[in-house]
């Protein structure tokens, strides 16, 4: 039931076109039965012409018995069989035609009004719950994504949104429109014979009770077919990113077989979940055909013997009866894919209720600017309960214009320190502050805006170089652009593409070198003019000379803002106010190049090695 209620929200801003779509199949249902109505007088008079006309000449007088209903229904029908009927056999055909063609254009004009209304209603909720989810992704920490695979969380924006696409535009719509059918064509029946429609339901409570227990079969195959789903996905994702390395190592045969794997998995739970499907259908035509039987092997005695049911009347009742059967057949197949949806729906719904682990406290003050420094006092941080110590009491500043540098052996912490100064983690033992004040109590996204980051595994998007470079100032003007990179040494390489600014740079930035790459992600966090600029390893994947024209414009920036460096090329550091050297998480020298060097610790060992002096 919460399942549905939430499903609810999204549907309340479109119970308009809802609405819309409701009365439109409503009056095709209405119009559908009116058809029923014409045909079978029609059908009786091509065989009993001669009875047909004495009973058109029916007067007044023979109304006035029955029921109110009774009355007007009798009143109605001769009504309708003196305009139908009258004239000669030429005209009847011609009005005939004509009731018949302008009917079944009604009926089509509804069915198309319908569609319409609906399919932008249901297009619109499934659009609403991927961009809700896609957002709530977007919020979720850095943890989270730790725990969690990537082809997972794409399989359930993507796959499972689908599934709950098909629940809500197949499904949904129908369970609108069906009820109004089958309400419709039941009143239609209950006036024409209500004995025989009362054999209708007796057939329902089997029906019921075998269509739930269907449900909850098929509601938990869906779900392990999701995961299964899920599993497919990251694979894909996963050995796609590293096509390369496959083919290097020849691995080939062992992805084929891992996919294979997976594939075969996926096969057995959906097979199950097919066989229980299509389960529905045989069940629902088996009980459905025993109904119609029976009713017309009782009917045609009615009709027959005791001479109860008028011969018309009966042909109504068998065509109105095979109407009301198909919604009801899709009523029960609808059930299934409900079933499926709501597999897919708490899949969605319980990721969407999942809480980031940095968030900003009610009532955070803004960050607007860093005036003196930020401290870390005696920070301490693990990635998981069980994992040990990235760093371990931790303490230093970062005055503002200062430029500090964090050098040491690879898994010592650095990355670490900068995560944490990022407020991507929160540390679980001492505090970080900015200018006096515990950075959890800003507003995450002004806090953040204070950086700029570049770091060693450089994310560009398939778009243009213009674009990449101004993705965190989409306002910026081309000027802009074009000093931005002209200061990150990149504006020669750029105006040498295709098409300069606008060229399209690939997936990741596929179509540049590993240098290139690095000096538009300068540019970028140039562009964004931060106060605080971090270069997390930015400069590893540089040539020598791309390294001294870097270098240059590191120097230029750091007149005007603070800077991080983060670095294993310590040629980059030589010229930081200060350099911290981590090892094992801990802060174990302090210093700049020249004290550093003229001691006999790990900074001067790590110098020699690098530069075999």
């Amino acid at each position: 039931m919460k399942l549905l209620l939430r499903i609810a929200n999204y549907i309340k801003p479109y119970w308009i076109y809802i609405l819309l779509g409701s009365v439109s199949m409503l009056f095709f249902a209405l119009t559908n039965s009116a058809m029923v109505y014409i045909i079978a007088p029609v059908i009786r008079f091509l065989f009993y012409p001669a009875q047909v006309s004495k009973e058109i000449g029916v007067s007044m007088d023979h109304i006035q018995a029955g029921t109110f209903f009774d009355k007007l229904k009798t009143l109605l029908r001769a009504s309708y069989d003196k305009y139908l009927f009258s004239g000669n056999p030429l005209e009847i055909l011609a009005r005939f035609c004509l009731i018949l063609f302008a009917l079944m254009l009604i009926k089509n004009l509804c069915f198309w009004l319908q569609a319409f209304f609906s399919s932008y209603a249901l297009e619109s909720i499934i659009r609403d719950i991927r961009l809700d989810l896609y957002r709530h992704l977007q919020s979720l920490s850095m943890s989270f994504f730790n725990r969690h695979r990537t082809g997972e969380l794409i399989s359930r924006i993507i796959n499972d949104t689908g599934v709950m696409n098909e629940m809500i535009s197949l499904s949904f719509s129908n369970f609108i429109r069906d009820p109004i059918l089958i309400l419709v064509y039941f009143v239609f029946l209950l006036v024409l014979n209500w004995k025989l429609t009362l054999i209708i339901l007796i057939g329902l409570p089997p029906v019921v009770f075998g269509m739930d227990r269907l449900g909850k079969h098929l509601r938990r195959y869906s779900k392990k077919c999701q995961e299964r789903m899920a599993d497919l996905y990251t694979h894909l994702q996963e050995s796609l990113a590293g096509i390369k390395i496959t083919k290097v190592f020849g691995a080939k045969e062992t992805e084929i077989s891992r996919f294979k794997k997976h594939l075969q998995s996926f096969f057995k739970i959906n097979l199950k979940r097919i066989w229980v499907q299509k389960l529905s259908t045989p069940f629902n035509e088996l009980v459905g055909t025993a109904i119609a039987v029976f009713i017309l092997w009782y009917g045609g005695r009615e009709v027959l013997l005791d001479k109860t049911i008028r011969p018309e009347e009966f042909i109504q009742y068998i065509f109105a009866l095979f109407m009301i059967m198909q919604p009801l057949k899709a009523l029960s197949n609808d059930y299934t894919s409900v079933m499926q949806g709501l597999a897919a729906a708490e899949r969605i719904f319980s990721l969407m209720d999942t809480k980031p682990d940095i968030s900003s406290q009610v009532g955070a003050r803004k960050a607007e600017h860093l005036r003196e420094k930020i401290v870390f006092e005696n920070v301490s941080f693990a990635y998981g309960a069980e994992n040990e110590s990235a760093i371990e009491g931790v303490s230093f500043e970062l005055r503002k214009g200062e430029h500090i540098a964090i050098v040491g052996p690879s898994g010592g912490g650095k990355t670490t320190i900068i995560d944490l100064m990022l407020r991507l983690y929160d540390p679980q033992e001492g505090a970080i502050y900015l200018d006096g004040t515990d950075i959890r109590e800003f507003e995450l996204w002004s806090y953040r805006s204070l950086f700029g980051v570049v770091t060693q595994d450089v994310i560009l998007f398939y778009d243009t170089v213009k674009g990449n470079i101004a993705y965190g100032k989409p306002d910026a003007t081309m000027d802009e652009i074009i000093e931005s990179a002209k200061i990150a040494n990149a504006h020669k390489f750029i105006m040498a593409l295709p098409l300069g600014y606008d060229t399209i740079i690939g997936e990741r930035g596929i179509t540049l070198s590993g240098g290139e790459r690095q000096r538009i992600a300068i540019a970028r966090a140039i562009l964004k003019n931060p106060e605080i600029i971090i270069f997390d390893e930015a400069t590893s994947s540089l040539d020598t000379e791309s390294e001294r024209l870097i270098q240059e414009a590191i120097e230029r920036l750091i007149k005007n803002r603070t800077v991080v460096t983060v670095a294993h090329r310590l040629s980059t550091v030589k010229e930081a106010h200060r350099i911290l050297v981590i090892d094992k998480g801990r802060i174990v020298e302090e210093g700049n190049h020249e004290s550093l060097m003229r001691t006999d610790g790990l900074y001067r060992l790590l110098y020699s090695i690098q530069f075999k002096c």
